[in-house]
């Protein structure tokens, strides 16, 4: 009888154990699907809070490279193209800033010089990537159509300019960009600036 007994409350025991184990395995996986869950949903109500400033800034960044009228640039000397560069600090890291500064910032202002003739951004369009590099860092991709414009308003040339930055927020509310990237005015570059440079 005491046998018995014993078997009993040990089967029991060991039902109970087993149920056990076998809820907390399955609420393991949820447990940890509502927590990434709730980060994905911080960063998205982040960014949906800001959707405005993000994108504003990334496009207003875009202008002021790219939107050039060629008479108001002036880079014969050093202290010209210091001058032409420093509107960019407020929309750049300090990183990213010296790491573009000699480059991707004086190109688009270099075409337009050289060719006498404006840059016009038409049709941009930005969108937010569902993956960013952390927390506080936002995603956008980009396309617009660069045209080139001569002094009659007709279009001299164009090219379908395509990228992708990611902005960091500051702590002062603002967001910066800490990665620019773009690809299409090479295209143009290769046409009027090192061709005739080779020449």
């Amino acid at each position: 009888m005491k046998k018995k007994l014993f078997l009993s409350v040990f089967v029991i025991s060991l039902s109970v154990i087993l149920f056990a184990c076998q809820q907390g395995e399955n609420n393991t996986p949820n447990e940890v699907n509502n927590d990434v869950n709730n980060e994905v949903n911080e960063e998205d109500d982040e960014f949906g809070t800001n959707e405005q400033v993000i994108k504003e800034t990334a496009e207003d960044f875009i202008h002021l490279l790219y939107d050039l009228q060629h008479e108001d640039i002036k880079l014969e000397e050093i202290e010209e193209i210091a001058t032409y560069k420093e509107p960019f600090e407020a929309y750049l890291t300090e990183e990213e800033f010296a790491k573009i500064y000699p480059t991707i910032l004086y190109f688009p202002a270099r075409l337009a010089d050289d060719l006498e003739m404006d840059l016009v951004v038409n049709d941009l369009e930005t969108t937010k990537e569902d993956s960013t590099d952390g927390p506080g860092l936002f995603k956008l991709s980009f396309e617009f159509r660069l045209d080139i414009i001569d002094d009659d308003g007709n279009v001299f040339d164009e090219a379908d300019i395509i990228g992708d930055m990611t902005l960091e927020h500051q702590d002062d509310g603002s967001y910066k960009i800490n990665r620019y990237y773009e690809r299409g005015l090479q295209e143009l570059l290769n046409k009027y600036l090192i061709e005739e440079n080779e020449e």
